[in-house]
């Protein structure tokens, strides 16, 4: 079977290879959940043994990683992402995809902040999932992205001086 990729207002509809279907909701601030190297991921993952695994879909995104796992038997999916917006996208999706939610952790997090020292994932983790950002596609999404980078950017300064005069 061909991959496609079939639109229906903002949401997506994508079929593997194998079969397995995935919706996901295009979102300006989030990375276009099937670029050609997420495409290839989703194929991987898809032939991956993940069944019953626990799984992380690393900056996230839209999730669209976890999904593929997760229809392809794993038990546990933790997306983490940097972004707020990418992290609420990943939770609309895997409700997209009628996936049961209590097998989903998808929180705000950098790099692996959200689950060191955390009892029910550090050290439980089978499988790291991850399609690193690149470029973005659209003039839209760049802007968006600029615009998101230079917010946390001043909120960061903002915080190192409020902490340099407290004493902190």
């Amino acid at each position: 079977m061909k991959n496609s990729i079939e639109e229906q207002g903002n949401i997506l509809k994508f079929s593997l290879g194998n079969g397995t279907m995935v919706l996901a909701e295009n979102h300006p601030s989030v990375w276009f959940p099937f670029s050609p190297s997420c495409i290839a991921m989703c194929e991987l993952i898809s032939v991956d043994n993940c069944s019953g695994k626990v799984v992380m879909d690393f900056a996230a995104g839209s999730g669209v990683l976890g999904i593929v796992a997760a229809k392809n038997g794993a038990a546990q999916v933790i997306c983490t992402d940097l972004n707020p917006e990418a992290v609420t996208a990943s939770k609309r999706n895997w409700e997209l995809n009628r996936l049961n939610p209590k097998h989903l952790q998808s929180l705000k997090s950098n790099c692996f902040d959200a689950i060191k020292g955390h009892p029910d994932f550090e050290g439980k983790i089978d499988r790291i999932y991850l399609n690193p950002p690149a470029l973005p596609d659209t003039q839209e999404k760049l802007q968006a992205r600029l615009e998101f980078a230079l917010l946390n950017s001043c909120r960061r300064m903002e915080s190192k001086r409020t902490a340099r005069q407290t004493g902190d």
